[in-house]
């Protein structure tokens, strides 16, 4: 099952371990069965030592996006993931996802201890 629609999801542990060595971009925070925060998951877009490897332009407007997100500033994460779905040709799953989840939250506000924590079911 893709729910991100990515290939290759790596752990927040992994993403440390790796240092510089890969070039990311950061998908969410996921609730994982024994640890109360979550953890933050990342995509894989390569490898640092890759000829011509840099990180797109539009990572740092999703990015920009999940920290807007994590404020609770719905219509400006919506507008930063729109931009960054643009940047990639309009195809971008987690954009999507995390543009969904804002929508829900302007029109339903969650509970004042709300967290940015997604829990994923089957």
């Amino acid at each position: 099952m893709k729910i991100y629609g990515v290939e290759i999801i790596i752990g927040e542990e992994t993403r440390i371990a790796a240092g510089n060595a890969i070039i990311v971009r950061r998908l969410d925070r996921v609730a994982v069965y024994g640890r109360i925060r979550g953890i933050g998951i990342y995509e894989l877009l390569g490898m640092a030592e890759d000829p011509g490897a840099e990180i797109p332009g539009w990572v740092a407007t999703y990015e920009a996006g999940l920290a807007a997100y994590a404020d609770q500033s719905w219509s400006e994460a919506v507008r930063l993931f729109e931009d960054a779905g643009r940047c990639r040709g309009g195809l971008d799953r987690p954009s999507e996802i995390l543009i969904g989840r804002c929508r829900a939250c302007l029109a339903d506000p969650p509970p004042d201890d709300w967290t940015p924590i997604s829990v994923q079911s089957k």
